[in-house]
């Protein structure tokens, strides 16, 4: 939770449902991690590949920032959102 909410809350927002700060600035809609189809057909190995390769339009990657148990444990703390 602590790094997602440093590293993520101002694209992803703070509960998850793509309404940060930054989100509002670009005038583009994040993904909203509190539906529970969001991210529920992504596996695993897709969701931290997406948060260490970055994606679509804004994600940047991580790889380089966090480290991998670090990765880990904002996956599954995004999967956690749409609970």
């Amino acid at each position: 939770r602590t790094i997602y909410q440093t590293r993520c809350m101002t694209c992803h927002g703070l509960s998850g449902k793509g309404d940060g700060v930054y989100a509002k600035i670009l005038k583009f809609k994040m993904k909203d991690y509190t539906k529970s189809d969001s991210i529920a057909n992504l596996s695993d190995r897709e969701l931290l590949e997406i948060i260490n390769k970055g994606g679509g339009t804004y994600m940047i990657a991580w790889e380089n920032v966090l480290k991998v148990d670090e990765i880990r444990d904002v996956a599954a703390y995004v999967r956690s959102l749409s609970k």
